[in-house]
Order: C-alpha cells, then structure tokens, then sequence
C-alpha cells in the first residue's frame, strides 16, 4: 500500500451555551481568528427560521506541532457544532481543534470544567492510495463488462448521439447506520449521528490498470488505512 493523498474532517458536537457564538462573531474576533491562521475567506451564517448563526472560515494555514503546513479548507463555527476539514491525518484534525478550543475557552467568561469537550466527535477521513488489488476484485467481472457496454451504448444515444459516453469510474458504497447504546444522552442533547457511507472507487485521473482507489469512510485515518491493509490481505490471497 502506498498512500497518495489524505484529506480529514471533523465534526464536534458541544453541550448547550459552551461556545461563545456571540462575542465570535464580533468583528474583533472575526479578524483575530482570520488573522491567526490566514484564512481567505470568513462568511457569517444566519439562519432566520432558527436564529442560529455562526461562522464559515475558507482557505487557511496552520503549522502543526511537527512543524507542518496543513492546509485548511474550512472551519465552521456555530453554537453547538465547530466543523473542520483539512489536508493530512485525522491526528492533524484532532491537534488543530485543540487550537480552536483553546480560543474559544479565552473568550469564556464564566470558568466551567467541562468546557469544549465533545459530546459527539465524528472523524470521517479521505484517501487516495495505491493497493495490490486490481478494481476487477471488488466488481463481477460479468457486471463491470455489461455496464462498460451495454450502459455506454444507451448513454450515448441518450445523449441524442451528440456526445460518446465513456466509463469515468465505479464504485462500491457500504451505508452506516448508528443506534444509539445510550438513548439519554441523545434524548438530553437533542442530538443523533446520521447515516454514514464507507466508498470505494477508482481514483479520478487513473486507469483500472493502475490500482489506484479513492476511499472515503467515518474513521481516523490510521483506522482507515488499517481497513484497507485488511482489504489487501483478503483480495490478494
């Protein structure tokens, strides 16, 4: 196995009235938090229905305790969820909400021991990675040929003959329901986990040949990758 690229998010869900959305959302701290780590971007969220508000921040830097660049696609804060995603390890994900927290724990200003700490913390982890399995492992070789032909050749004239269809990729998808082994904690927090999908596709640029796979699952990264060393063990036998 070897691993191309990597991609984290992370959702936390929080108890009620813990992050300070009000006093973020002033434009001293808008700019404090844009600031340190340089986002491009930071859009207010309003939610007139439910008068929920909060904060999306785009394209940002941070420098890990390895001493890193970690690209930031988003943080979104609001008043019972902080959402991230990054480039690299779920560990990344986990040390820069730890950054995140410690902000929010400054603007607090009433001292509560368990401030910031997840009620929910839900890892879902992207990537790119080169295995020793071909693609023809996880589909029927029968079913992959019919659709390579029979479904391009519907496609195609579907399209009025106007444009040739080709086969940009197949996937696998597994769904993930979660029940709850402690329904108060649920009921308390009004909160759940919703359904999840762990997929599995040939990666966008690459030929069936090349045995390069995109995955996408709700696991940490190094449970991820040991999923897939799984998977190598089982479909090369």
């Amino acid at each position: 196995m070897k691993i191309l690229q990597s991609r984290s998010t992370k959702i936390i869900l929080v108890r009620q009235n813990q992050i300070p959305i009000n006093k973020l959302l002033s434009p001293k701290y808008v700019d404090e938090l844009r600031n340190l780590f340089r986002f491009g971007g930071a859009t207010l969220l309003q939610d007139p229905a439910t008068t929920m508000s909060g904060i999306n921040y785009t394209n940002g830097l941070y420098k890990s305790d390895d001493g890193k660049e970690i690209a930031i696609q988003s943080l979104t804060v609001e008043a019972r969820k902080i959402g991230l995603q990054l480039e690299g390890a779920s560990s990344y994900a986990d040390e820069f909400y730890d950054v995140i927290k410690k902000f929010l724990s400054n603007l607090v200003e009433i001292e509560q021991e368990d401030l910031l700490i997840p009620v929910i913390a839900v890892d879902e982890t992207e990537l790119i990675s080169e295995l020793k399995f071909s693609a023809h492992k996880l589909f029927s070789n029968t079913l992959y040929s019919l659709m390579s032909e029979n479904l391009l050749n519907k496609a195609s004239d579907a399209s009025g003959n106007l444009a040739k269809a080709r086969l940009g990729g197949v996937s696998a998808v597994f769904q993930i329901d979660y029940e709850p082994l402690d329904f108060s904690l649920f009921a308390d927090s009004r909160i759940n986990i919703a359904r999840k999908e762990f997929a599995i596709q040939i990666a966008t640029g690459y030929s069936v040949k090349d045995n390069v796979f995109a995955t996408k699952a709700p696991l940490s990264t190094p449970t991820h990758i040991e999923l897939l060393r799984d998977m190598e063990d089982s479909l090369t036998k």
